[in-house]
């Protein structure tokens, strides 16, 4: 599904951009995502970054660099997943909360019926 940005929305997927191109060469590597994220007190190392960038693949020259036309495309699939994952988490927990629910007949009060074999 494609979706059409404003030009609102632009401007903020420009400026993540600029931010992530933290050398200003108009590309982004691992290692300026390294650079990011370092900033924000997290320390990966940069195969894992490039394994990172590259499990989304957009990278059409192979070189290991994003320009802003691919990295709108890496965020949409960023988005696209994140989303994906969060549906899947939320049906996880609402199955695991049906699993959670006692099954069988309820008596007039709501309450679950006992098996009598059990009693004895």
């Amino acid at each position: 599904m494609v979706t059409r940005l404003d030009e609102e929305q632009l401007d903020h997927v420009r400026e993540a951009f600029r931010i992530f191109d933290t050398d200003g060469d108009g590309l982004i590597t691992a290692s300026d995502l390294r650079l990011l994220l370092q900033s924000y007190g997290r320390n990966y190392p940069e195969s894992e970054l490039e394994t990172f960038l590259n499990d989304l693949p957009v990278n059409f020259e192979a070189d290991g660099k994003m320009d802003f036309p691919q990295f709108m495309l890496w965020m949409a699939k960023l988005a696209q997943r994140l989303q994906d994952e969060s549906f899947k988490r939320r049906l996880d927990e609402e199955n695991a909360l049906l699993a959670s629910i006692p099954s069988g007949p309820l008596n007039e009060k709501g309450a679950q019926k006992r098996d009598k074999a059990k009693q004895m």
